[in-house]
Protein backbone atom coordinates (compact mmCIF):
# COMPACT_ATOMS: atom_id res chain seq x y z
CA UNK A 1 0.00 0.00 0.00
CA UNK A 2 1.21 3.47 -0.80
CA UNK A 3 1.54 5.74 2.22
CA UNK A 4 -0.84 8.73 2.33
CA UNK A 5 2.15 11.10 1.92
CA UNK A 6 2.98 9.46 -1.41
CA UNK A 7 -0.63 9.76 -2.54
CA UNK A 8 -0.72 13.41 -1.51
CA UNK A 9 2.54 14.07 -3.37
CA UNK A 10 1.16 12.43 -6.52
CA UNK A 11 -2.01 14.54 -6.38
CA UNK A 12 -0.09 17.76 -5.82
CA UNK A 13 2.34 16.94 -8.63
CA UNK A 14 -0.52 16.29 -11.05
CA UNK A 15 -2.28 19.49 -9.97
CA UNK A 16 0.93 21.49 -10.42
CA UNK A 17 1.54 19.96 -13.85
CA UNK A 18 -2.00 20.76 -15.00
CA UNK A 19 -2.08 24.29 -13.61
CA UNK A 20 -4.53 26.12 -11.37
CA UNK A 21 -7.35 26.35 -13.91
CA UNK A 22 -7.40 22.68 -14.94
CA UNK A 23 -9.00 19.67 -13.28
CA UNK A 24 -8.19 15.97 -13.23
CA UNK A 25 -9.96 12.76 -12.41
CA UNK A 26 -8.99 10.76 -9.31
CA UNK A 27 -8.53 7.77 -11.61
CA UNK A 28 -5.51 9.50 -13.17
CA UNK A 29 -3.81 9.57 -9.79
CA UNK A 30 -4.85 6.01 -9.02
CA UNK A 31 -3.43 4.74 -12.31
CA UNK A 32 -0.16 6.49 -11.53
CA UNK A 33 0.06 5.03 -8.05
CA UNK A 34 -0.95 1.43 -8.59
CA UNK A 35 -1.23 0.66 -12.28
CA UNK A 36 -0.80 -3.08 -11.72
CA UNK A 37 -4.27 -3.41 -10.19
CA UNK A 38 -6.04 -0.74 -12.21
CA UNK A 39 -7.61 -3.31 -14.56
CA UNK A 40 -8.84 -5.36 -11.58
CA UNK A 41 -10.44 -2.25 -10.08
CA UNK A 42 -12.11 -1.32 -13.35
CA UNK A 43 -13.41 -4.85 -13.86
CA UNK A 44 -15.18 -4.67 -10.49
CA UNK A 45 -16.47 -1.14 -11.13
CA UNK A 46 -17.88 -2.15 -14.52
CA UNK A 47 -19.55 -5.19 -12.96
CA UNK A 48 -21.30 -2.92 -10.46
CA UNK A 49 -22.26 -0.49 -13.23
CA UNK A 50 -23.70 -3.32 -15.38
CA UNK A 51 -25.74 -4.60 -12.44
CA UNK A 52 -23.88 -7.92 -12.26
CA UNK A 53 -22.58 -7.12 -8.79
CA UNK A 54 -24.47 -5.26 -6.09
CA UNK A 55 -22.51 -2.58 -4.24
CA UNK A 56 -23.56 -4.16 -0.93
CA UNK A 57 -22.11 -7.50 -2.07
CA UNK A 58 -18.87 -5.79 -3.02
CA UNK A 59 -18.59 -4.09 0.36
CA UNK A 60 -19.36 -7.35 2.13
CA UNK A 61 -16.69 -9.23 0.17
CA UNK A 62 -14.08 -6.51 0.61
CA UNK A 63 -14.84 -6.40 4.33
CA UNK A 64 -14.22 -10.11 4.65
CA UNK A 65 -10.92 -10.05 2.71
CA UNK A 66 -7.62 -10.04 4.46
CA UNK A 67 -6.05 -6.62 4.73
CA UNK A 68 -3.15 -8.09 2.74
CA UNK A 69 -5.40 -8.83 -0.25
CA UNK A 70 -4.16 -6.81 -3.24
CA UNK A 71 -7.64 -5.88 -4.48
CA UNK A 72 -8.61 -4.71 -1.00
CA UNK A 73 -5.45 -2.59 -0.83
CA UNK A 74 -6.04 -1.16 -4.30
CA UNK A 75 -9.58 -0.09 -3.41
CA UNK A 76 -8.35 1.41 -0.15
CA UNK A 77 -5.72 3.43 -2.01
CA UNK A 78 -8.31 4.62 -4.50
CA UNK A 79 -10.43 5.70 -1.54
CA UNK A 80 -7.51 7.75 -0.22
CA UNK A 81 -7.21 9.47 -3.58
CA UNK A 82 -10.91 10.26 -3.83
CA UNK A 83 -11.01 11.56 -0.26
CA UNK A 84 -7.92 13.73 -0.76
CA UNK A 85 -9.25 15.22 -4.00
CA UNK A 86 -12.58 15.95 -2.29
CA UNK A 87 -10.83 17.69 0.60
CA UNK A 88 -8.63 19.74 -1.74
CA UNK A 89 -11.69 20.86 -3.71
CA UNK A 90 -13.57 21.68 -0.49
CA UNK A 91 -10.68 23.73 0.87
CA UNK A 92 -10.36 25.55 -2.45
CA UNK A 93 -14.05 26.60 -2.29
CA UNK A 94 -13.63 28.47 0.99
Amino acid sequence: MKPPDEIRAAILKLAETRGPTKTFCPSEVARGLDATHWQDLMRVVLSVKAGKLLPSTLLQKLGSYSRKNRLYQAFRELGYVVRTVFLLEYINLY
